[in-house]
């Protein structure tokens, strides 16, 4: 029985995602792809050009089905945003961040999202999954061709999204985000110690569950959350 199965990715890979099947992989050159479960490569990229380019890729389940959320920077205009979107479509919810993409689950309705800062500050947002999504990138990048819509001159989107809840834990580094019995869960390295919080969707009452200690802050835990089988379980580097 094949357990695995070899890609050749097109350009140099900078990095990946996978989920049933599917991956995402960014490159060096500011691209995103994907590969779907039949093997082959597309495009999956949904700005180009302005000095944008996409990076850290995340798929994640929305009602059964992948989805994508990616991040993206402009030296020339100072903006970051992550922009999700549905795997192979182009039009994507954009969302202004200040931090990189940790990570991202879809609960109640909302997209919950982990990023982290340069300084290793951690923030978790909760955005309305309904939110209006638009297309950054017209024909330049694959899909079916609709009207070019793009951000101004001073870099914002022609619309605002709404953020429904905003926590800030303190500095840490590569959050994961899970959803189990109705909670949130963060799992993140802070300083010495690996911590896991919890607290409801809304963020309101988040709160530190327990803290995985190390004897060193100079290597990374790089924590895995993951609901299975009615169990919540946590996976890192000891």
């Amino acid at each position: 029985k094949t357990l695995a199965k070899r890609y050749s990715a097109k350009p140099n890979v900078l990095d990946t995602d996978t989920y049933n099947g599917y991956i995402a992989y960014a490159t060096y050159t500011g691209t995103v792809r994907g590969i779907i479960p039949s093997g082959r490569d597309i495009d999956i990229a949904v700005i180009k050009g302005a000095g944008f380019g996409e990076s850290g890729p995340k798929i994640f389940a929305v009602n059964g089905k992948p989805w994508v959320a990616t991040f993206t920077y402009s030296n020339s205009l100072d903006k970051a945003y992550i922009l999700i979107r549905p795997w192979g479509e182009r039009e994507s919810l954009v969302v202004d961040t200040n931090g990189l993409l940790g990570s991202i689950v879809y609960a109640n309705n909302n997209f919950i999202i982990a990023t982290y800062s340069d300084r290793g500050a951690l923030t978790v947002k909760t955005i309305p999954a309904n939110s209006n999504r638009i297309d950054l990138c017209g024909n330049a990048c694959a899909e079916n061709p609709v009207e070019d819509e793009t951000v101004d001159e001073d870099g914002e989107s022609y619309y605002r999204v709404e953020v429904v809840s905003q926590k800030d834990i303190g500095a840490g580094t590569f959050p994961d985000v899970e959803i189990y019995n109705d909670k949130a869960w963060v799992a993140v390295q802070q300083g010495t110690g690996l911590n896991l919080y919890s607290s409801s969707i809304d963020l309101s009452d988040m709160k530190l569950e327990k803290t995985f200690p190390f004897n060193t802050t100079e290597g990374q835990s790089f924590p895995r959350l993951a609901a299975h089988e009615n169990n919540l379980w946590l996976i890192y580097r000891d």
